[in-house]
């Protein structure tokens, strides 16, 4: 009788044991929910519990609660709390004014299918997107098969099908899942379906699968035409020549095809400019140096060029191999058929050692207004001073640059050369004078006009000419000439000269006369009678 007694109160205290760990928590479905006024709501109790459970509310006055159910009375924050033994859950109540319901909740699909011990995302949403409360609560009917995360993730447990719900609010929607080995791929498409390249270029091309998940995504690409586009495992595709071809790829799961059309437009081959790849080159006696062309673009379908330099005394060019002969500075310049573009290179031949230099006159004069180049001789013959040092010790009377000496006023100046370490030098006296003044002096060329300064007015016979070809021994600018076009008999030309003051020469033209149109119907009359007197005679025989 005791050890029954004994046994029954055992099966007691472990029943109680039993239920405390049941219950060891309780949680709501949310622990903070926004509603609006009349806006009613569920808490739920998560979870399985018995039927001894309580509902506190903090604010009857926020809103009124019965058996979970929570509705809006006015703004402002209330606590509802559920009770179960010594165990209880606290939801934050928030009644606002602006308030926004859910109308509904979106899935991409209503069912689909999930890889054995895959995760994958049910990616539901929920409507409107500013809606107040924006909390999911998802369920698994068979959490063995596939379970579901607050997140909404699926995890793929085992083989077979479930039902996925989610709740918002008052609202629902349900997602079928399969739990499968292998998802088969359904179909493919590609994107862009069309692209045009320039010759050259390069693209992309992208596929999408149906389903996303589907376990095998292997493919195979293809062109109609290389020679066109050609495409690599990746859809990377690069233009080659005009034309169009179509992208075509394959996919290893069900065969399905995609296509895309592609259009290669031809590239501008003309040419647009071109360049060398030096603008200066220093080079010893016999030393050479390649230069190259540079095309833009470099992709030009003409590339013939022509090669030249300025000076072959210097410097020699063939097919843009510079040989170097003497010291001195030359232009190597190259012209393309194409646009005629040009590209310059200045080439400086470095001299040997040179001893000694001096110029070929130790004293020079020259005029005011002149440009004169001073000429030096070197020792040994054929070297030079490279990069000479050209000065004048007086700028205001004459300067000079590279050996050429400009005259600027009357005085004596001293021009020196000399090397970069002053080693070698050479130094002329420069005197300046003003040039003499020539007497004025007009001429027309093939007549005599007897010009004198003093004489004002002339007379001209001339022929047929329509005008005559004047000079005048004084600058263009100084000059001034009128009436000298479509000359008539009786046509005037003056001719306006500024010296040291402007006057006018006036020359009045008279044509002479011509007797041609006298002279042939008389050379024919001449010539009928000589005829008739010929016929005369030989009758008389």
């Amino acid at each position: 009788m005791k050890k029954n007694i004994l046994f029954i109160f055992q099966i007691i205290i472990m029943i109680c044991i039993s239920i405390k760990s049941v219950y060891a928590s309780i949680n709501l479905n949310y622990t903070e929910l926004n509603i609006g006024i009349d806006v009613t709501q569920e808490l739920k109790i998560l979870g399985d519990v018995n039927s001894d459970v309580s509902w506190s509310n903090s604010n009857n006055n926020i809103a009124s609660l019965k058996n979970g159910y929570v509705t809006g009375l006015s703004t402002g924050t209330t606590y509802i709390t559920v009770n179960s033994g010594t165990y209880s859950s606290t939801c934050k109540v928030n009644v606002i004014s602006n308030y926004i319901p859910i109308t509904d909740i979106s899935l991409p699909s209503s069912s689909g299918e999930l890889l054995l011990n895959d995760t994958q995302n049910i990616n539901a949403s929920i409507n409107p997107s500013n809606a107040s409360n924006k909390i999911l609560f998802y369920s698994s009917s068979n959490p063995s098969v596939a379970s579901v995360d607050s997140s909404g993730n699926m995890t793929g447990n085992k083989i077979g099908n479930a039902i996925i719900t989610i709740l918002a609010e008052n609202k629902s929607t349900s997602y079928k899942v399969s739990v499968v080995d292998k998802i088969n791929l359904r179909g493919i498409s590609i994107s862009p379906e069309t692209m045009t390249l320039t010759e050259g270029n390069t693209g992309k091309l992208s596929i999408s699968f149906s389903p996303e998940n589907a376990t095998d995504k292997s493919v195979t690409w293809k062109s109609s035409n290389t020679g066109i586009v050609t495409v690599d495992t990746s859809g990377n595709i690069k233009a080659i020549s005009d034309g169009n071809a179509t992208i075509t790829v394959t996919s290893n799961d069900g065969e399905y095809t995609a296509s895309s059309k592609i259009t290669v437009k031809a590239l501008d081959r003309s040419l647009k400019g071109i360049s060398l790849n030096k603008t200066e080159l220093t080079l010893d006696i016999n030393e050479t140096a390649n230069l190259s062309v540079i095309y833009n673009p470099s992709y030009a379908s003409n590339k013939e060029v022509t090669w030249s330099s300025s000076n072959k005394n210097i410097a020699t060019v063939e097919n843009g191999k510079v040989t170097a002969i003497k010291p001195g500075t030359t232009e190597i310049k190259v012209i393309s058929n194409e646009g005629k573009y040009e590209s310059v290179c200045k080439v400086t031949v470095l001299s040997p050692p040179i001893e000694s230099i001096k110029f070929e006159q130790d004293e020079q004069t020259v005029y005011v207004g002149s440009i004169t180049t001073l000429k030096t001789i070197s020792n040994p013959q054929e070297t030079m001073i490279n990069n000479p040092i050209w000065t004048s010790s007086d700028e205001t009377i004459a300067t000079i640059e590279n050996g050429e000496l400009t005259a600027l006023n009357v005085g004596k100046t001293t021009i020196t050369i000399s090397d970069q370490e002053g080693k070698v030098t050479a130094s002329t006296e420069i005197t300046v004078i003003e040039k003499p003044t020539e007497d004025l002096m007009i001429t027309i060329v093939g007549y005599n006009l007897n010009f004198n300064p003093s004489i004002k007015n002339y007379t001209l016979k001339i022929g047929n000419e329509e005008s005559l070809d004047i000079k005048v021994n004084r600058d263009d600018s100084k000059v001034i000439i009128g009436g000298n076009r479509d000359l008539q008999n009786g046509s005037i030309i003056t001719i306006t000269i500024s010296d040291i003051e402007k006057t006018t020469y006036v020359i009045n033209i008279r044509k002479q006369k011509s007797y041609i149109f006298f002279i042939i119907p008389i050379a024919i009359l001449i010539i009928i009678n000589i005829i008739r007197i010929l016929k005369k005679n030989k009758k008389n025989k």
